[in-house]
This record gives structure tokens, C-alpha cells and sequence, in this order.
């Protein structure tokens, strides 16, 4: 009787201390979810189920992977990849659906426990809503490329109009060819040819600039894709070299080899390397400005591969 009264006891005390585990993991403002070993959930807190949009009983056995977008599984999976014994947690930002058609950012720490034999018994996962923050960011690059349009206006008139010059003159010279009675039929029927093309080759430039513009100033989401950093590069080159050439600055690249794909978003980068192309003329210009004399200057842009990956790098 003793051992089955010390028995009732302690379920009655293990049931005290799971009522209190729940109470507190109930009332925190951060989601809280307990997986097993195949990754499950087997419970999760009101936060959580907030956030998803979904009660418990929907929830039990399913695997938060199906709860994100598919390409924010990788993120999930590769950061379960990465925990082992010695490493017991692991830290992710990815976007969850919120059960109404609309994505929402978790940054979320991911913590594995491990059984005797080194394999995986459990995971806990403790996230917060960051959509907000990631709100602030977008806008905030937003208005930084906006901003950084407006400092390189003055260059992208200047690459709009030197091809709109040569359409107008190639214009006026065709007219005076159609008059000039002088010219046969076939010389004629050349020059037009040569002229067409010449419309032709600077109508695709002034095209090529506006939609670059256009994507430039596109609201970025938060997808990263691998692509060519040279291709960035000589983008922003297109957008500034009109006030490099006012400000007798030659830009220099050096590539190296070939670079490999780097992940990302190819407008930012453009963009940080304009920021940065901007303040080093300015700095160029003040420098000449203060030496009262016309030096000759340079910027030169490398791509330089270290023990930090692949890194751009002005001087």
C-alpha cells in the first residue's frame, strides 16, 4: 500500500509540475513548439498556434517544413543537418504561412536532445514574429535605392540622352537624304539602311536603361538566387559613368578568374556598390578640390576571393 500511495504521489506531483511547464509555456509571447525525433510536432504553445492559424489538434503530427514556403524548406533542413551533439541548436529566419494566405518572418532557434547513443530524441523550436522588422527593412532599402536614383540622376539623363541625340540627328540627316535629288535609288535605300540601324542599336540602349531602372527601383523581396557579381558590376557602371567621366575618374575591374555564382539578390548588390562608387568620387573630388589641381584619379574594383568567401573590394 505504501508503495502504491508513494506511486499515486509522484504522478500526482509530475502531473503538478507539467501543469505548471504548460501554464508558463502558454503564457509566453514567444512560439514555442516540442517535435520528436522525426520532427512532429507534438505540442505547441498559443503563440504558435496564433501565428500559424491553426488549433493543436491540427497540428499534432504534422511537420512545421509544411507550414513554409517550399523554398524555405532548404533553410529548416539544413539547419537540422547541422545539429549534432556537440552542437546542440541552431538559429533560422524563413517565412511561414499564417494560415490566411499570407506569409509571415519567424527568426526561430532550433534546440536537438540527444540520447546516449548520439541520436536525436527530441527538438524544441522557440520562435518570434519579426514581419514587422522585415517590413522596416524592405522600406528602408526602398528608400535607400530611391535615394540612390536621386544621386545618380544627372548620370542616367546623360546615358537617356546621348542616344536620343544620335536618334534625332540620324532623323533630320534621313530627311534631307529623301530630298537631296542627287542620290539614286540605291544609295539612298543604303543610307536608310545604315541609319535604321543605327536607330535600331541606340533605341535598344535607351530600352536596356529603362527597364534596368525599372527593376532597380522594384520593391526586393527577400528571395536570394545565385547570379554573376560581373553582371551587377557593369550594371552599375551603365548608371554612373557619366559623372565619372565629369569628374575625370577611370573605373578600373579586376576580375581575376572567372568569379563563381554568389547567392543573393543582384539589385542589392548593385546598389551597395553604387553607395560606394558615389562616396569614393565625392571623397576623389574633394581631395582635387582642396589639392587645386586636376590629378588624375582611379577607382579600381576587385573581386578577390579570402577566407570570408568572395569579397568586392574598391580602392
Amino acid at each position: 500500500n505504501e508503495l502504491v500511495a508513494e506511486i499515486d504521489k509522484q504522478r500526482r506531483l509530475l502531473a503538478e509540475s507539467e501543469a505548471r511547464y504548460r501554464s508558463i509555456v502558454e503564457t509566453q509571447s514567444e512560439a514555442i513548439c516540442r517535435l520528436d525525433r522525426n520532427f512532429r510536432l507534438q505540442f505547441a504553445n498559443k503563440a504558435f498556434q496564433d501565428i500559424v492559424g491553426i488549433r493543436l489538434g491540427d497540428l499534432i503530427g504534422t511537420r512545421p517544413t509544411n507550414l513554409v514556403p517550399a523554398e524555405d524548406c532548404g533553410i529548416i533542413e539544413s539547419a537540422l543537418s547541422k545539429l549534432s551533439p556537440t552542437i546542440e541548436t541552431q538559429e533560422i529566419n524563413c517565412r511561414i504561412n499564417d494560415g490566411k494566405q499570407e506569409l509571415r518572418w519567424i527568426q526561430a532557434t532550433i534546440r536537438a536532445f540527444f540520447d546516449d547513443q548520439g541520436r536525436p530524441s527530441e527538438y524544441m523550436l522557440v520562435g518570434r514574429d519579426i514581419s514587422e522588422k522585415k517590413l522596416a527593412e524592405q522600406i528602408a532599402v526602398q528608400t535607400s535605392k530611391l535615394a540612390t536614383l536621386g544621386d545618380i540622376s544627372t548620370s542616367i539623363a546623360h546615358e537617356l540622352k546621348q542616344p536620343l541625340a544620335v536618334i534625332d540627328l540620324a532623323v533630320q540627316n534621313t530627311l534631307s537624304a529623301l530630298e537631296d535629288k542627287t542620290l539614286s535609288e540605291q544609295e539612298i535605300r543604303r543610307y536608310l539602311s545604315d541609319k535604321m540601324n543605327r536607330l535600331a542599336s541606340n533605341s535598344e540602349r535607351i530600352r536596356t536603361i529603362i527597364d534596368h531602372l525599372r527593376v532597380f527601383g522594384r520593391k526586393v523581396d527577400d528571395q536570394r538566387f545565385a547570379f554573376d557579381p560581373r553582371e551587377s558590376m557593369k550594371a552599375a557602371l551603365m548608371l554612373i559613368q557619366h559623372r565619372l567621366e565629369q569628374s575625370g575618374i577611370t573605373l578600373q575591374f579586376a576580375f581575376g578568374e572567372a568569379p563563381p555564382l554568389v547567392r543573393g539578390h543582384p539589385i542589392l548588390f548593385e546598389q551597395v556598390l553604387l553607395n560606394l562608387l558615389t562616396n569614393s568620387i565625392d571623397a576623389i573630388e574633394s581631395r582635387k578640390a582642396a589639392a587645386d589641381g586636376s590629378s588624375e584619379a582611379y577607382i579600381l574594383v576587385s573581386l578577390v576571393r579570402n577566407e570570408f568567401g568572395l569579397c568586392c573590394i574598391l580602392e
